[in-house]
């Protein structure tokens, strides 16, 4: 079967499906608040069902994928992504579904879906432990996945004890140690190189030093949210923002406009600074702490989904390496919702016009990619190569 011939192919498909269903949901719960008969906060549950269903499984996708040519290993088997992919998109549709039905639901969608993410883990470690020297960027990853899985098992206690203002919590904690440093892991390694494969007489610069602030960073952001230290998080968000403002400018993203498969990397990557920024202000700026984690969601993880799904899908498919005009203009979009939703929470209209308008062109940019880039999931590489 060709969808599970490479874990790219079956991940990025389970990707495309939860992204679809927890867009639909969010639609659904945004324009009808009162459609649950779970009894549970709805509005609380929506950083958790967009971020565990519109990115988590493409992480697998892509690292399943480059974990064994990062370290020079032999391909991850199907029998590690197969099950994996299955188990974890079994259990974010009951999780999403839960979430409007019954706490029940939840509970044994989370219990499936940790399933799911602690075989997937377990693949990675098995790279880890083939190879002769562990790739720096490992560490950025692993980690941060083994993170994502305790903060999960957190989140099972908070079902289970009905303690629903835990919930925003554990959310951002697993967007802060959990996705955070796997976008920047991603980011760190593979602007800069596809940028000098592209660009003529590019200049590279890739310094191990700004990888570990970076984490750094996450982790300050992290424990400041966790003990409530405003000051913690405004001095953690400032060094974020200049460390990566930094190596968006040392990347040269001027000469790397074009493809604008290599620019949207760099465009993706500009939105960090501005989220570091964002989250520093927020001690005293009303609504930026908030507009600092859209800034990251749809911003900086959403450009960089597209740009880099895209790439590895046409890389991966035979196709050539090219952004296609129909998804240049969908992460067009994609960068007026992130606009349009970061000036809504600055301006303290968290459920309003410009929030309503957010959500309907990103509805409409997920829709419309899952559309174009699904069907190539089921289909044989156009060269006759496999994988």
């Amino acid at each position: 079967m060709v969808l599970l011939s490479a874990p790219h192919r079956v991940f990025f498909a389970t990707g495309m499906v939860t992204a679809l269903v927890s867009v639909i949901w969010w639609l659904v719960v945004y324009l009808w608040p009162g459609s649950s008969l779970s009894g549970m906060p709805l509005l609380m549950w929506h950083p958790w069902v967009m971020a565990m269903g519109v990115f988590s499984p493409f992480f697998y996708g892509f690292l399943m994928t480059t974990y064994p040519r990062w370290m020079d290993t032999a391909p991850i088997s199907g029998r590690f992504y197969v099950p994996a992919a299955g188990l974890q998109l079994a259990g974010i549709l009951m999780i999403v579904g839960g979430t409007l039905v019954s706490s029940v639901l939840v509970t044994v969608g989370l219990l499936v879906h940790l399933a799911g993410w602690s075989w997937a883990v377990a693949a990675l470690v098995h790279v880890v432990r083939q190879a002769e020297k562990v790739a720096l960027h490992v560490w950025g990853t692993l980690p941060a996945l083994i993170l994502g899985a305790l903060i999960e098992v957190a989140l099972l206690g908070v079902v289970h004890e009905t303690e629903w203002g835990r919930l925003w919590l554990l959310a951002r904690l697993w967007i802060l140690l959990c996705m955070v440093p796997v976008f920047i892991s991603v980011s760190h390694r593979m602007i800069p190189f596809f940028s000098r494969g592209v660009v003529a007489g590019y200049r590279f610069y890739r310094p191990d030093w700004a990888f570990w602030v970076l984490l750094a960073c996450a982790a300050g952001l992290a424990v400041g949210e966790l003990a409530d230290l405003a000051l913690l998080r405004a001095g953690a968000g400032i060094l974020l923002a200049a460390t990566s403002g930094w190596l968006a400018v040392k990347w040269q993203p001027f000469r790397c406009m074009k493809p604008m498969l290599l620019g949207s990397l760099h465009v993706g990557f500009a939105w960090l600074p501005l989220a570091g920024l964002l989250m520093a202000l927020s001690p005293w700026a009303a609504g930026a702490w908030d507009a600092g984690f859209h800034a990251l969601a749809l911003g900086y993880f959403g450009s960089l989904l597209i740009a880099m799904v895209t790439r590895v899908t046409h890389g991966h498919s035979g196709r050539p390496l090219v952004m296609p005009p129909q998804v240049v203009a969908l992460f067009v979009l994609l960068q007026i919702a992130a606009i349009t939703r970061v000036a809504a929470s600055l301006t303290g209209q968290l459920i309003g016009p410009a929030t309503t308008l957010a959500l309907m062109l990103f509805g409409a940019v997920v829709l419309l990619y899952v559309v174009r880039m699904l069907p190539i999931y089921l289909r044989p590489r156009l060269d006759g190569r496999a994988g």
